[in-house]
């Protein structure tokens, strides 16, 4: 299985890292690159892409407005030179921050979020209709808390306990995390 992605920057030599960087990923496709957010937002919907490189500052729409006008179904790496929407991002739900100039272990790290997203996601080459892996069962869950998502294995909780809107989760090795 294959992660569809594009890339999206104003920068012509940005655009380069990235796609040289794609490609030495087995399992991401790369279906284009564009400096035009708007073209990018319309090759989301039509090529059915799954995760997408984004800038923040562009001409035209900045990445957070591009961000909030994807479907669900398509995540968020902000790959900018920007530290300052490093919070934001999470609130847009994306899957990691890379600030410019990074290098390929610091990619290598972001996609393998993304890969571990869409592993859970994903069984075979089509998504269940709920958005969760087609299988019998499954052993972790992601969920998101202090602005990123955390990988739960279902075997690690000890017990959950109930307050008001939110949830606290206690594990064997004596950690916690609210939800």
């Amino acid at each position: 299985m294959s992660i569809r992605c594009i890339a999206v920057d104003d920068e012509p030599p940005a655009l380069q890292l990235i796609k040289g960087y794609i490609e030495r990923t087995p399992f991401l496709e790369l279906v284009g690159v564009f400096h035009d957010p708007l073209k990018a937002i319309a090759a989301v919907k039509e090529h059915d892409i799954k995760l997408i490189f984004l800038d923040i500052h562009m001409p035209g729409l900045t990445g957070m407005q591009v961000s909030r006008l994807l479907p669900e179904s398509c995540k968020v790496i902000f790959a900018t030179a920007y530290e300052d929407y490093a919070l934001e991002s999470y609130r847009v739900a994306a899957l990691d921050y890379l600030v410019k100039p990074y290098n390929f272990e610091e990619f290598s790290l972001a996609v393998k979020k993304a890969k571990d997203y869409f592993g859970l996601e994903f069984k075979g080459d089509k998504p269940h209709a709920s958005g969760r892996a087609n299988s019998e069962k499954n052993e972790f869950i992601f969920l998101k808390a202090d602005y990123k998502l955390h990988k739960v294995y279902f075997s690690k909780i000890l017990y959950i306990e109930n307050i008001k809107d939110y949830v606290r989760i206690f594990f064997e090795d004596g950690s916690k995390l609210m939800v």
